[in-house]
């Protein structure tokens, strides 16, 4: 399935998955292999493609009129196809795929009435009863980051995230555009993420961190764009160890995005022995200003690029068994103009979230369990 340009987001671990079960006729039904979602609130004319449309078997769906269920589609009416539509009686749709099939995607769009991501994610939301947030409840934390992190306005995501779940700030270390790794035409005397002295000056206090939230890369991401030449996010060549010594953590290879990511994490850890580390992947941020000439001769678009850099953060995080939230699902799209992002003057959008956008951050942070 060919999207265009921009791929709608993936939403398949937006819902929760009944194990084992399968709707038939309306009735929960037992059938071994299966996951199926309850029905999920939407609207007449959504349409929704999966990507096991393209498998035999594919998936099973079902439609429903606010909770009574009103017809089902087999797997064999669904294969092959571009996306199903609720039809104009239903507001509602129920799926089912088998639990074993790889790469398993949930890609939900509108019509003329509906089109903004976030108001899809919304009605998906609503259907699911709000949960306690166990890791962050009543915790204390720590941030390192840039700009999206940095001051103490009421309106940043992680002032929301405190409020929300009760939880202590013990330090911040977040700056105005600083990255993970050194460019050019930087300030003199730049101490990036990765830098020790950083992380050692959130140490600075008798109270460690329960939840250390590491929200950084976009600069990095922007400033790859503006440079000598694009580089994207490098390949790892530091070598794990889970005993490594002082000199180790200190001489760490800090010069791709990957490198220093790895270094940041392994220093975080090392300060902060057995904190819940959370890395936090920037949302979409492709601003009004043209692509840069140096993007433009590797074929790529700012697009491509911000999708390179999340993809080595999961793989890195993933290997490490860091937790993480991929902001790109956030419901900040990937467009210009649009109601998350801050105004610079009238007309031109800058990169940095706001109050609506900082709303959609803590939420997708919060939904972390």
């Amino acid at each position: 399935m060919s999207f265009g340009f921009f791929e709608p987001m993936n939403l398949f671990e937006e819902f929760d998955w009944i194990e084992g079960k399968y709707y038939v006729g309306g009735v929960l039904t037992d059938y071994s292999g299966a996951i199926s979602t309850k029905p999920i609130k939407l609207f007449p004319g959504a349409m929704i493609w999966l990507s096991v449309f393209d498998n035999n078997p594919s998936a099973r769906v079902s439609f429903w009129k606010d909770g009574v269920w009103v017809s089902d589609l087999s797997a064999g009416q669904t294969m092959g196809r571009s996306y199903v539509t609720i039809p104009s009686n239903c507001n509602e749709i129920s799926m089912t795929m088998l639990s074993s099939l790889e790469n398993k995607k949930v890609c939900i769009w509108g019509n003329q009435i509906i089109y903004d991501s976030v108001a899809i994610l919304s009605m998906i939301r609503s259907t699911y009863i709000k949960k306690e947030n166990i890791l962050f409840k009543n915790k204390k934390f720590s941030i390192l980051g840039d700009s999206v992190s940095y001051g103490n306005s009421n309106i940043l995501w992680w002032k929301k995230l405190a409020e929300e779940n009760n939880m202590t700030l013990i330090s911040n270390q977040s700056d105005e555009d600083i990255t993970f790794v050194s460019y050019n035409n930087e300030p003199e005397g730049t101490v990036h993420l990765a830098d020790m002295s950083r992380i050692e000056s959130l140490a600075n206090n008798s109270v460690s961190p329960e939840v250390f939230f590491l929200y950084g890369g976009l600069f990095d991401i922007l400033k790859d764009e503006e440079d000598s030449a694009v580089n994207g996010p490098g390949v790892l060549s530091n070598q794990y160890s889970p005993n490594y010594t002082q000199s180790e953590i200190q001489n760490f290879d800090v010069s791709n995005y990957v490198n220093a990511l790895f270094a940041t994490i392994m220093r975080i850890q090392y300060t902060f022995t057995g904190v819940n580390i959370v890395c936090i992947i920037p949302y979409f941020a492709l601003g009004n200003n043209g692509v840069t000439s140096n993007l433009r001769e590797t074929g790529l678009t700012r697009y491509d690029l911000f999708n390179l850099y999340a993809d080595s953060t999961i793989s890195l995080c993933n290997a490490l068994g860091i937790k993480y939230v991929d902001l790109r699902k956030c419901g900040i799209p990937p467009k210009l103009n649009n109601n998350y992002i801050e105004e610079i003057t009238i007309g031109i959008q800058g990169i940095l979230p706001n109050e609506e956008g900082m709303k959609l951050i803590f939420e997708e942070i919060n939904r972390l369990v």
